[in-house]
């Protein structure tokens, strides 16, 4: 059957996530698999590269559907822009391998965690951005940064429940990267558990206002006691930027081509 790989960017402020929920209506899948439903004539399923948290936002998100309709890619553009809500926007539609799947193939995904350096953020950006005002203490962020990249089991890093689910993962780089009051943590690696990045920024952010807890990282990895790390911090800082995908899952299949 057809596969047909969508990129697309979203504000996720009055939405529950990315998952669809049969207790709310107000879900991203949920929006998108309504909108391509009608569009296609047929049930639609889409699987989606990540399972954003309420409130988290995407500059680049990916996903995939199949369909038994033949998909016209421009006029599927021009269909979303009407019918879509604004806060939803298709950037990009394309054939891609009959076998392509938007959550295995993903090789990697980048989530950045913005700060405003004030006590209040200014109205125009309060949506996308978490305020601190505190002293940080820049060494100690960048230090345990350094300490936190490579595999480790971040179940303490993590509010899914313990008993669900392998949680050692590999972070390839964490930056900070500091901006005209702001502040910009970036994380890039091959998955992150449930909310794992806002405690991950959040323990960052606790080092920078108490350097001493630097010392306390090795710990937290260690006893794998979710109670002793940092609190999570709120969605609205949090954006998927980007992923990347294996390039032989994206050429078109013969199949696939003739969408």
């Amino acid at each position: 059957m057809p596969n047909t790989r969508v990129e697309l960017c979203f504000d996720g402020t009055r939405y529950r996530g990315w998952q669809r929920q049969t207790s709310s209506e107000t879900t991203i899948q949920g929006k998108l698999e309504h909108f391509l439903s009608r569009y296609c004539h047929e049930p639609i399923h889409v699987i989606g590269c990540s399972r954003t948290d309420a409130g988290v936002h995407a500059e680049q998100y990916v996903l995939n559907f199949h369909s038994k309709a033949e998909v016209h890619h421009a006029s599927l553009l021009q269909s979303a822009d009407e019918f879509l809500p604004d806060d939803i926007v298709l950037t990009s539609v394309a054939p891609c391998a009959e076998r392509f799947h938007a959550r295995f193939h993903c090789l990697y995904k980048t989530y950045s965690y913005r700060i405003t350096r004030k006590s209040k953020a200014n109205p125009f950006i309060r949506l996308y951005r978490y305020a601190c005002s505190e002293d940080l203490d820049m060494a100690s962020m960048h230090q345990a940064a350094t300490l936190l990249e490579g595999s480790h089991d971040f179940r303490c890093f993590t509010t899914q429940k313990p008993d669900k689910k392998a949680t050692t993962r590999h972070i390839f780089s964490i930056s900070i990267e500091e901006h005209p009051d702001e502040l910009w943590l970036q994380f890039s690696g091959d998955g992150f558990l449930w909310n794992m990045v806002r405690i991950l920024a959040g323990s960052l952010l606790e080092i920078g206002m108490e350097p001493g807890k630097l010392a306390l990282l090795p710990q937290y990895l260690d006893t794998q006691n979710r109670l002793i790390a940092a609190s999570m911090l709120p969605a609205q800082g949090l954006t998927l930027q980007n992923v990347s995908f294996e390039p032989y899952a994206l050429s078109p299949s013969k199949t696939s081509s003739r969408v």
